[in-house]
């Protein structure tokens, strides 16, 4: 009985340790992070001519960090200014005498990204889907007004699922493109202490008072 047993954990041990051996290889040979880049930072020139408030100028600058093999974050953040093309409007209405117009504010953009890849490419490059949130808020006034804290205020809100492909480069130049829909909701506000006025937005047309929000666009960059 003992030699029965002893002769079949003997085999069993043989027969065990190639596998383990094997596993342990595999499990030595495989990289805790697969994927070559861990960090993305993108900007977008176009938005300077007109971004996501009517009449500003973004000037944008996103960071995508990868979170695992296949996902990735992505937070944006953007200062709002005047439109250079409001602005020559601002400039000919200006010399009538009326003050020039003053614009400030931010936006903010938060996503995560889930790459639909192949086992051999990995987070932050090729086809993706994931949530977008963004925030967008622009405030108006003039030097006169800005003295008693009158202003116009404009608040766009989106939530998007979007898909997109990530290309890297040669030289780890990225472009990333993207389109997708949601839900939105775009806001004009009178502050004139103590009241607060809202706007009506009617003159902007349909598709901008609609809640439905289509969203097309890219950014180009650089991975780390």
């Amino acid at each position: 009985m003992n030699l029965k047993a002893n002769c079949f954990i003997y085999i069993f041990c043989i027969l065990l340790f190639p596998v383990i051996g094997i596993k342990a290889q595999e499990t030595i040979k495989r990289p805790v992070n697969p994927q070559p880049f861990s960090v993305v930072f993108k900007t977008n020139p176009l938005p300077i001519l007109w971004g996501p408030v009517y009449f500003t100028s973004e000037y944008r600058i996103v960071n995508e960090f990868v979170v695992g093999p296949n996902q990735s974050s992505q937070i944006g953040i953007s200062f709002l200014g005047k439109s250079p093309i409001f602005t020559l409007i601002d400039n000919a209405m200006s010399q009538n005498g009326t003050l020039k117009i003053m614009v400030r504010g931010i936006r903010v953009q938060l996503s995560h990204r889930f790459y639909l890849n192949r086992k051999d490419t990995y987070a932050p490059e090729g086809f993706y889907l994931g949530p977008l949130f963004s925030y967008s808020t622009a405030r108006f006034t003039n030097k006169h007004l800005n003295i008693y804290n009158v202003y116009i205020r404009s608040t766009h809100i989106n939530l998007n699922m979007i898909g997109g492909y990530q290309l890297i480069l040669p030289g780890d130049f990225v472009i990333d493109m993207f389109s997708g829909f949601g839900y939105k909701e775009n806001t004009w506000e009178e502050h004139t202490p103590p009241t607060i006025t809202p706007i009506n937005t009617d003159d902007f047309g349909p598709s901008y008072n609609s809640n439905f929000k289509i969203i097309l666009g890219f950014n180009i960059g650089k991975a780390f």
